[in-house]
């Protein structure tokens, strides 16, 4: 594992355990729904994995055999220019996936599509 790799998924490491403990005293404290909580630990442990797996993604098994998609872009690699500024704004939260500040993006985003702004969740 390269050293940039390791300080990510130390960081991400960091996240996830601040994340877990936040909901933990919050649920002990009978702050937080269960429900809430749950969610919480999901998005966690979904981003240290995220994280954590990065440089294999790229990587298909089918069966015994596995192919490797080198020199293969996707299409979030190489995102065709839009017109609509909602699918503009979707495209750039999906590019933030592909940044080692994946996890503490999709907090923020979430938290702001869900409070302030009027994003429909089915664009």
């Amino acid at each position: 594992m390269s050293e940039k790799n390791n300080s990510a998924v130390r960081l991400s490491a960091g996240v996830s355990g601040a994340v877990l403990l936040l909901a933990g005293i919050l649920g002990w404290k009978g702050m937080l729904a269960s429900n809430v909580i749950v969610s919480l630990v999901f998005l966690a442990v979904g981003g240290f994995v995220v994280v954590a797996l990065k440089d294999r993604w790229k990587r298909i098994r089918w069966g015994e055999g596995e192919i490797e998609l080198k020199g293969k872009k996707s299409p979030l690699e190489n995102p065709q220019g839009h017109t609509n500024p909602i699918r503009r704004m979707y495209s750039w939260t999906l590019r933030w996936a592909g940044t080692p500040y994946a996890l503490p993006a999709l907090i923020v985003i979430s938290f702001l599509e869900s409070s302030i702004f009027p994003i429909p969740p089915d664009v």
